[in-house]
């Protein structure tokens, strides 16, 4: 687990916009269910960024995951989003 940092917040909120995405081969997932889905997939996974409220509730989906897990806090997670709510 790692704590996100001020350019983390940056680099992962300049995926919002379409030239940055496909600059850099990845996209955000946003949203409960559906982040459960590709934990559960075969799609390789870059990171995920989780509450630790989150994390320790779905602990056992993230351990089978090989990617970084970012632990942060609610208001940066709205930070990030691309969702009203």
């Amino acid at each position: 687990m790692k704590t996100l940092t001020k350019q983390d917040i940056k680099n992962f909120s300049s995926l919002r916009i379409k030239k940055y995405r496909l600059e850099k081969g990845l996209f955000i997932v946003e949203g409960e269910k559906i982040v459960k889905e590709l934990l559960t997939s075969d799609f390789n996974i870059y990171c995920i960024i989780a509450t630790d409220q989150w994390y320790s509730a779905n602990f056992n989906l993230i351990d089978n995951c090989k990617s970084i897990c970012y632990i942060t806090n609610k208001k940066d997670i709205y930070k990030l989003s691309s969702l009203s709510t």
